[in-house]
């Protein structure tokens, strides 16, 4: 076979020693391929103690260097992000114990309150003789940069062989200003440009390979266009935190990349009752037939097939192009694309079609759509969190309205309660005066109390929507079955009941039996609907917290039961009967 077919094998460069005899092709394209991973990487991570680790351990393994840290100091010189590797721990202590000297030392322009201008990250010292001021004693590079209110540093040791060149400082730089939110992106792209240009000026000294360096240019600009995609597509939707918004961009965002006239991107739930549909190019009626299940078939094929499935990221999706396969699930067979699982709840499927090649998707391409979809799944992931988040937001603001307007119920009842008291005292005293008067009590004096007492209860109830029985409830009503205390810990014990202590809260503070729910009569509604409202009505509740002045226990029993439990039982003997037995209590 020639040469020329050995190098158009090759994914990227030539490897043959003839054609990079100083290995600096090979070394640049490394470079690149480890800027791209941890742009990719960076971005999944959400803390700034996560990213700096991950940054940290990617330069030092790109460098060759076995000792590094990176640091972010704010402007009022207290330390936010520390990440060390390799470093004894006393040669850091500068950096943990006082990062505000730092600051002073280093960034005296950068005040609180006042942003500093942001400065693309450089190199602050690098050379022998010594490491800076108050840097770990072995420091060999270091990088500096600022941006508003914090400053940054990352620094790293001796090389394990040779010092540290130009092409490893500008490696450095590129890869801290990646780790600075991604503002290194345009020395990524200036990087590959200059490895293109080096590829095309070596071309004139290898004469023998000119045919197959024009092609291996060809691919280049096609690996470049599609990692630009990558980044495009990043950018594009990190801001997003609505799903059908973002659906709707990577849908278009795909298309583009793979040159397809139509598209459409489906979204299932696990259980397959909800469906969203995006589409361009083509009419919705064509995909009647996808429904969750079918797609939750082919997703489960996919994943036990080992095509793609789940990669080293952790991400499942894969292709599906088999004709055959996409008709099985109610697919068109002319559009193939990725099925994607976003979370335990969700999974979906994008679908291409009408491409100007009518090739199938060329390696190039399929590593492009897995990556991108790879993404789409971590921000649709985070748009679902966010919409999830909102949505108890709403529902706490509505309970909260709620709550509010029982407390003003409550506010205002206590208002009319002491208007009753006041009128109770005065009519008390008038009482009081008339006794003394008189001198002896007569039965038209019990008469008049009597009446006098009757008047009361009526204005109250009629001013009061709660109002006070004149007959107590209990007289009316059916005794409630009693459950002995052994019994009732026996059913405790095995789960198949659950205790209830209808006692007021500061009486349940004091003692109640372990695992109780505390349910007082006086917050009845609002307490149930908190802690019972999802219990399953059939299951058998024990309720317990009667005294001699009030029996809470029957009442709240009674109210258990019209709210639709069927088996309400009342501890015979209540609490104190429990304690005898030495059934356990806890504060």
């Amino acid at each position: 076979m020639s040469d020329e077919a050995d190098c158009s094998a090759q994914p990227l460069f030539c490897r043959d020693s003839d054609a990079d005899p100083t290995g600096t092709l090979a070394r640049r394209l490394f470079q690149l391929q480890t800027l791209n991973e941890a742009s990719f990487e960076l971005s999944r991570l959400a803390s700034t103690d996560e990213i700096a680790d991950s940054f940290l351990l990617t330069a030092m393994g790109a460098l060759g260097a076995m000792q590094g840290f990176v640091l972010v100091i704010s402007a009022d010189g207290s330390r936010r992000v520390l990440s060390v590797r390799g470093f004894p721990e006393a040669e850091t202590e500068g950096l943990r114990g006082d990062p505000a000297r730092v600051m002073q030392t280093y960034c005296s322009t950068v005040k609180p309150g006042q942003p500093a201008p942001p400065s693309r990250p450089h190199i602050l010292f690098a050379g022998k003789g010594g490491s800076p001021t108050l840097f770990p004693t072995g420091t060999a590079i270091l990088v500096k940069w600022v941006m508003d209110e914090e400053c940054g540093f990352v620094g790293l040791g001796a090389k394990l062989k040779d010092a540290y060149t130009g092409d490893d400082r500008d490696f450095l730089i590129s890869l801290t200003a990646t780790f600075q939110h991604f503002l290194g992106r345009a020395s990524f792209l200036e990087e590959i440009h200059r490895l293109n240009d080096g590829l095309l000026a070596g071309n004139t000294e290898l004469q023998e390979s000119l045919a197959a360096s024009r092609r291996l240019g060809k691919e280049l600009d096609r690996r470049i266009y599609h990692l630009k995609s990558v980044n495009d597509t990043v950018n594009e939707l990190s801001g997003l935190l609505d799903s059908g918004e973002l659906m709707q961009r990577f849908l278009l965002l795909a298309m583009g990349a793979v040159s397809a006239a139509r598209g459409y991107l489906a979204l299932f739930s696990q259980s397959g009752d909800k469906r969203r549909l995006v589409s361009r190019g083509m009419e919705e009626s064509s995909l009647a037939g996808a429904d969750g299940p079918r797609i939750s078939r082919l997703v489960t094929r996919m994943l036990f097939s080992g095509a793609q499935g789940c990669g080293s990221d952790g991400l499942r999706r894969g292709l599906a192009e088999d004709a055959d396969v996409l008709v099985q699930a109610g697919l068109p067979a002319d559009m193939p694309g990725v099925w994607f699982v976003v979370d335990d709840t969700r999974f979906g499927f994008m679908g291409l079609g009408e491409r100007l090649s009518a090739t199938a998707f060329d390696p190039l391409e399929c590593d492009f759509l897995l990556t991108a979809t790879g993404a789409f799944t971590i921000f649709l992931r985070n748009a679902g969190l966010y919409e999830e988040k909102t949505r108890l937001i709403d529902t706490l603001a509505s309970q909260n309205r709620e709550l509010q307007d029982t407390l003003d119920c409550l506010t205002r009842s206590r208002q009319e309660v002491d208007v009753l008291k006041a009128a109770k005292q005065r009519i008390t005293e008038l009482v009081r005066c008339e006794m003394d008067r008189v001198g002896r009590v007569s039965v038209m004096d019990f008469v008049l109390i009597l009446c006098v007492s009757l008047a009361i209860g009526i204005l109250f109830n009629s001013a009061n929507p709660s109002g006070v029985s004149l007959i107590p409830a209990g007289w009316g009503r059916p005794p409630i079955q009693a459950v002995d205390p052994s019994l009732a810990r026996a059913r405790l014990d095995q789960g198949g009941a659950i205790i209830v202590d209808a006692r007021p809260r500061e009486f349940y503070e004091q003692k109640h039996i372990p695992g109780a729910v505390n349910l007082p009569l006086s917050l009845f509604d609002f307490v149930y609907g908190m802690e019972m409202a999802d219990m399953d009505p059939a299951r058998e509740v024990v309720v317990y917290g009667g005294n001699i002045s009030r029996r809470y226990d029957d009442d709240v029993a009674a109210l258990l039961i019209e709210r639709g439990h069927s088996d309400v039982k009342v501890l015979s003997g209540g609490l104190d009967a429990w304690e005898n037995r030495g059934f356990p209590v806890g504060p």
